[in-house]
């Protein structure tokens, strides 16, 4: 019997490989997924530039086989990639400085921070990373694996969240008879995965 291939994915956090994995593991066969976590951003890791950040991201494929000694390059069937864009392309004008603030916030226009400096390198070194591998359609290390990369606005936890509690309080109005509340919550979370069904394969 012929063994399925391997989809690599690759999510920057523990809450990204939470709220992804089951759906992830609902399009493809439960079997063939691995959610590699990075744990941080490999777009703004120290020393990841353009020039490297593609033997970078095979570097974790070959760790991968490396801790899993019966596979090879050519079990993989492709790497999925899914990159927060954390306001990267913002207008550095749009970067507000408060030294009182404790954490980075972010609003539909603006970045607040109490590093202006750092941000603006951070999104230097990220846009440039980002404009590199979202025109890469492969990952060479001795053996081609194919590559696609997805960007999300926010964290997949929020999207999540947000979704999770948008649909709560729409099924809570009056308006929404009893006995069609459990079937709208079905076809919310239905279309939810269609939508990445068609995003994913």
């Amino acid at each position: 019997m012929t063994r399925k291939k391997i989809i690599f994915v690759i999510v920057e956090g523990s809450s990204d490989e939470t709220a992804l994995g089951a759906i992830l593991q609902n399009i493809f066969d439960v079997n063939q997924v691995h959610i590699e976590v990075v744990h941080g951003d490999i777009t703004t890791q120290n020393g990841v530039m353009p020039h490297n950040i593609l033997s970078k991201i095979g570097d974790m494929v070959a760790e991968y086989i490396k801790q899993n000694r019966y596979l090879k390059k050519s079990d993989f069937e492709r790497i999925i990639h899914i990159v927060d864009m954390d306001g990267a392309y913002i207008p550095n004008e749009n970067i507000i400085e408060d030294a009182d603030l404790e954490k980075t916030s972010y609003s539909l226009k603006n970045i607040t921070t109490n590093n202006k400096s750092h941000i603006v390198e951070r999104n230097k070194q990220k846009t440039a990373n980002i404009n590199k591998i979202c025109s890469c359609h492969e990952i060479r290390k001795k053996e081609m694996i194919p590559y696609k990369v997805f960007y999300m606005s926010c964290n997949l936890d929020l999207i999540m969240f947000y979704m999770t509690k948008s649909t709560a309080l729409m099924l809570r109005k009056s308006w929404i008879p009893e006995n069609l509340r459990n079937n709208t919550k079905k076809i919310f979370m239905n279309f939810f995965h269609l939508f990445l069904t068609q995003i994913f394969l």
